[in-house]
This record gives structure tokens, sequence and C-alpha cells, in this order.
């Protein structure tokens, strides 16, 4: 089967970094087969910049649900997205973030022609709203072998980055989509998506960041990561969802008591923030929250 690709944009008010996004996508080294932008009912300007591609981009102009939570708003765009696009590869692309210009070349010289591959992730560079560089997104954890070992082993699954980072094979994202977003909907449609595709397939995690991970004050994970326990919270969350699709699968439940980080992160939660801060430190090289 020929290598296709299809790039998913989602974006809701990101008009004052959807032009370079899009852009991004269109100064490949390796052309997309198609780009598919799905806008939640943006109020800014994002959909007069995003009718200036025509022809070049596939615009498909939503309505926001004001009921429905961002994270749940965030799934349905990638879903709607997917539903049109037809590539062999689903290129996830929020729309405040960037592709590296190799980014579909590099996908593409990693997989070849082999077909047991379900997931292809990379680390990331960190940008601020400005697009100043402000560090790399790269943690050794996931560049290890045999995830779906490791996962039962040690009853976790963050060993993913984030959408911007991940691409996925048709076949296995056509099998969790749509994502159930009432279990734990404060849990992002990327974690649930990078957590499903050991039980469908390999996992490669490449070396090189592909991807530009933008971190401002509007983003959604700003609002949250602030809170001491956020860690604790996503990995309760995480370990939740995934035993929902571990019945789907017919896999065994993961044991949150059994999670070594979690019991770290309560702990951690628990300590003084001077104590904290001193075992965290300041450095900006590893960012460890989702987005």
């Amino acid at each position: 089967m020929p290598f296709t690709a299809s790039v998913l944009i989602n974006n809701y008010n990101n008009a004052r970094y959807i032009k370079a996004c899009v852009d991004s996508v269109l100064a490949q080294t390796v052309p997309a087969d198609e780009v598919v932008v799905y806008d939640d009912g943006s109020t800014d300007e994002s959909l007069s910049i995003l009718r200036e591609y025509g022809d070049r981009i596939r615009l498909i102009e939503g309505v926001h649900d004001h009921t429905r939570k961002s994270r749940a708003s965030q799934s349905n765009a990638v879903y709607q997205g997917f539903l049109v696009a037809r590539g062999e590869w689903m290129f996830l692309l929020d729309g405040d973030d960037l592709f590296d210009p190799r980014k579909i070349e590099r996908v593409r010289e990693a997989v070849g022609s082999r077909t047991d591959v379900s997931l292809v992730q990379s680390p990331c560079l960190i940008v601020d709203e400005h697009g100043r560089a402000t560090g790399k997104y790269l943690d050794a954890r996931f560049h290890q072998a045999g995830l779906r070992e490791r996962m039962f082993q040690e009853n976790d699954v963050d060993f993913y980055y984030p959408t911007s980072a991940m691409v996925v094979r048709r076949e296995a994202m056509a099998q969790i989509m749509p994502l159930d977003m009432t279990v734990c909907p404060e849990l992002a449609c990327d974690t649930r998506i990078a957590m499903c595709m050991p039980l469908l397939g390999e996992v490669v995690t490449l070396s090189e960041p592909l991807a530009v991970w933008r971190r401002h004050s509007t983003s959604y994970i700003s609002s949250l990561e602030s809170s001491r326990w956020f860690q604790a919270k996503q990995t309760y969350r995480r370990i939740s969802v995934f035993n929902t699709y571990a019945d789907k699968f017919r896999v065994p439940h993961l044991r949150l008591w059994k999670n070594r980080r979690f019991l770290r992160q309560v702990i951690g939660a628990l300590l003084p923030n001077v104590v904290r801060n001193k075992l965290r430190g300041k450095s900006q090289v590893l960012v460890r929250n989702e987005t």
C-alpha cells in the first residue's frame, strides 16, 4: 500500500497562530495528500484566514457547542476531520502548533511499507506565544522498546507525546473513534488515542523533534497545571479511561495502586512547596504535562 498522508488540524479561536500552523504543513518537503482543517465555530479571525487558502486545504466550518467541555470539543474536531480524510496516516495537529518541514518525510522513511505500526510519535520543540524557543519535550521513558509490555508491567500509560507529535494509522484510529468522552471528560483526546495504540500495533518513537508545541497563557493546560494535584489526577484519569478500553480489547485492567509514579505524585503533592520546588527543579528542557 502506498504511503498517503492526511493532516488533521483542529482549531478554535487560534487566529493568532493558525496561519503559521497551516503554512508549516504546506511547506513540507514531502507534501501531504490532503490537509483537513476542522474549525469549531471560531469567533475570532480564524475562519477568514482559513478561507484564504482556498482549495489548498479542505475546510470544515463547524458550529461550536457551548454546552460541551473543551476536551470533548477537541475530540469532536479530530473525529470530524477523520471522517472526511482519506489517507492511510493521520497526522494530528493543533491549530496553535507547527510541523517541522521534514515531518512527513521522516515518518514516511520510518514506516516504509510496514503494516504493523499503529502510531508514530516524536519529541517536540517548545515555544511561547511569541514563537520564542523555551525548551524541548524529550522523555527517555517514551523511547523504550516494548511499550505494550511496559504498560502492564508498570501499570502506567504515560508514554506518549502530545497531539501534534502523533501520527496514527487509519485502520487503528477507526477502531477507537469516536471517542467516549463521558469517562473522565478532563482527559484529552490525544492521551486517549495514544494509550490504545500498543493494543492495535507497534509504536514507533523517533528521536528527533518533528513538531513545535506552543505553550501559551491562554492554552487549556495552563489553567490546570498550576494545581499541585494535577499530575496525580491525570494519572488517575489515564488509568480509569484505559480500563474502559481494556474491556473492549479484552486485556487486563491496570492497577492504580501498583503505579509507582502515581504514589510519587501523591507524596509530592503533599510536600511543602519549598521541598517540591527543590525536587522538581526549574528546567524547561523536560516538560511532563500533556496538552
